[in-house]
């Protein structure tokens, strides 16, 4: 039921991008997470994103913590694909 009256708000909290990039193992674990997250967001187009609590895992993240977060950030705020049903800032 999509009637216009419903505010649809997808949260996220503590994504801490850039824990323990350099493990080999567990090194992708937050990249995963926070795309797994933009993707259901995409998918779902929630009238909100709410990333609430550390979305990097410190003060000062590694480039490829903050490359990571802005390349998913844009694919799915600015996905010119989807025209009109884009995200709107």
């Amino acid at each position: 039921m999509d009637d216009g009256s419903l505010l649809r708000i997808l949260v996220a909290t503590d994504i801490h991008l850039g824990k323990h990039e350099n493990h080999p193992i567990r090194g992708v674990d937050s990249f995963e997470a926070f795309s797994e997250v933009m993707q259901i967001a995409k998918s779902t187009k929630p009238d909100i994103l709410l990333l609430g609590g550390d979305l990097f895992d410190n003060i000062n993240p590694s480039m490829k913590a903050l490359y990571s977060c802005l390349r998913e950030l844009k694919d799915v705020v600015f996905d010119e694909s989807e025209g009109d049903d884009s995200i709107q800032i």
